[in-house]
């Protein structure tokens, strides 16, 4: 293959993911998001979708569990959701067609659909 055709292939393979990864397209009731924020810590949350609408998504946070790996010397914790614990208050968020991601609150960041790898948080011994 040549390398233009390879380029134009790319390009075209990169205009189609960016398409199909919005929130509407992506998101599924059932479907683990998750969160990280913190100041000068890292805090994960998780949240699964209860129930999506056209333009909207109705989130109910979960608990999360510790793996029991560690990384740099026990700074860095990993942690899942635990979906045996789910919080009884569910809330909406809306979005907009397009959408890549969902802003939860102005503390946690964005909401992202949870990928189903370990995410990484600062140990609490370590954090504030």
């Amino acid at each position: 293959m040549k390398r233009e055709q390879f380029a134009h292939n790319l390009s075209k393979t990169k205009r189609i993911n960016k398409f199909e990864r919005t929130m509407e397209n992506i998101i599924k009731v059932n479907d683990i998001l998750y969160t990280s924020g913190g100041y000068e810590q890292t805090n994960i949350y998780f949240y699964r979708v209860v129930k999506k609408t056209k333009s909207s998504l109705h989130i109910a946070q979960l608990g999360k569990r510790e793996t029991g790996k560690t990384e740099c010397n026990d700074h860095w914790i990993e942690v899942v959701p635990n979906t045996s614990r789910v919080s009884k208050n569910i809330f909406m968020r809306r979005y907009k067609n397009g959408d890549k991601y969902i802003r939860i609150n102005r503390y946690e960041g964005i909401g992202q659909l949870w990928d189903g790898k370990p995410q990484l948080e600062t140990n609490k011994l370590f954090g504030h």
